[in-house]
């Protein structure tokens, strides 16, 4: 079996893992550069990601990049915000993307790019027939290949990897026919932990992009409406952690593969694919090394959501009944009348509910103010970004990075004679 594995931020960690179970591992997929595309992540990885800057990430990046083409690992950049920056639909625009993709590509590092816009995809298709003729372009899970035929349009718009809605994972006649009929390769999602069928799933990947985007459209966005509430709109997030926890039958509900079930899915998935850029390397080893080896003894809570530390939850992985797989895949959604993941959550979940819940960290108004500001820096744009960082100090946020970005952007200004 092959899996696709995320980077998050700690290269030595990466290679520890590509080393031990490097025959296992398919691909590794990572953010390119802040200034090409939204990171998509969760504010606690969000700030990791932009504590460095540009050069910094990049010097990260390419060592990472070099260690796997040396082991024959993939690597495949996320290119699959909702807001992506909308110059790339113009020539001029689009050659910034061109020109970053072309220099991994070219030193033979980079082998892929998910997706999830289909007109840029066009685009990429294209210079995929002259230029990038070995690159293999992906659609992203928010693409919702959910059907045969939507599956057959993507082959048609050239997409050479599919990783499938999770919402399906457990249709197994569904995903056999999606894979007897097109020809693309099937990436199956296996730990992401969301609801079945929520609502919030495409407004939470909307909103938390928003909120990591640096192009200067979306700085502008931020800085309005932090100018305008005060401080950042929350997130949506909250609503699946209280529902999970006011529902505990949903977990069961909830389209996860558990590790033990990948055999079920031989034949039909090329590659699985286990979420978890924002997780720590201690927590995403555990992970990798159940799925790798298809055993887990353990909490199945943390295995399965991702934002799932901090919430006092407990599921004994090895008292899943062995009919687990076969009930859920079998499942006709009459919940009302069936109340087998009811039992299971009654029997097999144990909640202290002495604990609360960890409240989903959202940063005040200054900490906001300087990270847009810091974004508005790396883009050049320094009369934004020192106006930013002034208000991000005056709302009593401060640190070594912040007063030495103010005196940078004051001399930038000076050279331009703005100041």
């Amino acid at each position: 079996m092959k899996f696709s594995i995320p980077y998050n931020g700690y290269n030595e960690f990466i290679k520890k893992i590509v080393n031990k179970y490097g025959e296992s591992i398919n691909e590794i997929y990572l953010s390119p550069s802040k200034l090409i595309t939204s990171t998509g992540r969760s504010n606690d990885a969000y700030n990791k990601y932009y504590s460095e800057t540009t050069d910094e990430y990049e010097k990260k990046i390419h060592d990472l990049m070099s260690f796997a083409e040396k082991n024959g690992v993939k690597i495949n950049f996320l290119i699959n915000g909702s807001f992506i920056n909308y110059d790339y639909y113009a020539e001029e625009g689009f050659e910034k993307l061109y020109r970053y993709i072309d220099k991994y590509y070219k030193n033979g590092y980079l082998t892929g790019i998910t997706i999830i816009d289909p007109y840029l995809l066009e685009k990429l298709n294209k210079l995929k027939s002259t230029e990038w003729k070995h690159l293999e372009l992906h659609a992203s899970v928010n693409m919702y290949a959910n059907s045969v035929n939507r599956v057959l349009i993507l082959q048609e718009l050239g997409i050479n990897s599919v990783c499938i809605d999770r919402d399906i994972n457990r249709n197994m006649q569904l995903l056999r026919n999606i894979k007897a009929n097109t020809n693309v390769e099937i990436k199956i999602m296996v730990n992401e932990g969301c609801l079945l069928g929520c609502p919030f799933r495409r407004y939470h990947h909307e909103r938390k992009e928003v909120y990591t985007g640096c192009t200067e459209l979306l700085l502008d966005l931020r800085k309005s409406l932090v100018e305008r509430f005060n401080r950042p709109i929350t997130n949506k997030l909250a609503y699946c952690l209280t529902k999970y926890e006011n529902d505990l039958q949903q977990i069961f509900r909830s389209p996860f593969i558990r590790p033990e079930d990948l055999h079920y899915y031989e034949g039909i998935a090329d590659t699985f694919k286990i979420a978890g850029r924002e997780m720590s390397c201690e927590r995403l080893e555990t992970i990798i090394k159940a799925y790798i080896e298809q055993s887990y003894d353990g909490n199945l809570w943390y295995l399965i959501f991702r934002f799932s530390e901090g919430i006092p939850i407990y599921i004994n992985n090895k008292e899943i009944p062995d009919n687990f797989h076969e009930m859920l895949t079998t499942c006709n959604s009459n919940c009302q009348k069936c109340g087998y993941c009811k039992k299971l959550a009654d029997k097999l979940v144990k909640m202290d509910i002495n604990k609360k819940s960890r409240k989903w960290k959202v940063p005040e108004r200054g900490e906001s103010l300087f990270q847009i500001g810091l974004g508005y820096y790396e883009l050049g744009k320094y009369e934004k970004s020192l106006e930013c960082l002034v208000k991000a100090k005056e709302n009593n946020f401060t640190n070594k990075t912040l007063l030495s970005l103010i005196e940078k952007c004051k001399q930038k200004l000076y050279k331009e004679a703005k100041l």
